[in-house]
Order: C-alpha cells, then sequence, then structure tokens
C-alpha cells in the first residue's frame, strides 16, 4: 500500500489531508508531467457537508493506487510503487476529476 496526502477538499473521498477510499485510480496515459495526470476517483461534492467518510467510510493514509500513467516511474503493471502519493491540483476550486494531479508523478 501507498501513504497517500490528499489536498483535495472538494471531493467527497477527502478528509483531512487523508482519502476514505481504500484504493484510487490514477489516470494520464500520455502524462509527462503531473498536469497531465488525474485522480480518477474524484467525485465532486454537492454540498459543503458531504463527505463519504461520514457515511461510514474511514479515512486513511494507507491506500491503493491503480495507476495509468505509463510514462512514470513508479508505474510497475498499472501498480504505484511509490511510498508517498500527494494528489492535489493548481485549481483553487475543483469542479472536475482533470483538475486534479498526481503530485508525485516522475517521468521515466
Amino acid at each position: 500500500m501507498n501513504k497517500l496526502s490528499c489536498a483535495v477538499k472538494e471531493c467527497v473521498n477527502y478528509s483531512s489531508g487523508l482519502c476514505c477510499l481504500e484504493k484510487i485510480f490514477v489516470d494520464g496515459v500520455s502524462a509527462m508531467k503531473s498536469a497531465g495526470t488525474s485522480c480518477a476517483s474524484f467525485v465532486a461534492k454537492k454540498n459543503a457537508a458531504e463527505n463519504s467518510c461520514a457515511r461510514g467510510n474511514c479515512a486513511s493514509a494507507e491506500t491503493r493506487i491503480q495507476c495509468k500513467a505509463e510514462k512514470c516511474v513508479y508505474n510497475s503493471n498499472d501498480k504505484c510503487t511509490a511510498d508517498k502519493v500527494n494528489v492535489g491540483s493548481a485549481c483553487p476550486d475543483v469542479c472536475t476529476m482533470s483538475e486534479t494531479e498526481c503530485e508525485t508523478f516522475k517521468m521515466r
């Protein structure tokens, strides 16, 4: 498992810098930098109080990551091998999956 930190507060799976999902999916098949990746598990909150953690899912720093970023050094057979992974965004108010990114991406 990877240690995952998340800065995308607009996601229903976000909880205090962690993710409530046991496994996330990172997209970016042809990515050459972080901005070319995205967290395919992102789901926008409909209101400020909505949160999957409140529905019984416990946030954890330990999360499995399936990765489609083929050019990332940490991708091994669609699995992320990085010890620590940061998911974030360059946008101040994230509305869509494409506005998220794997900040740990490193080109081969």
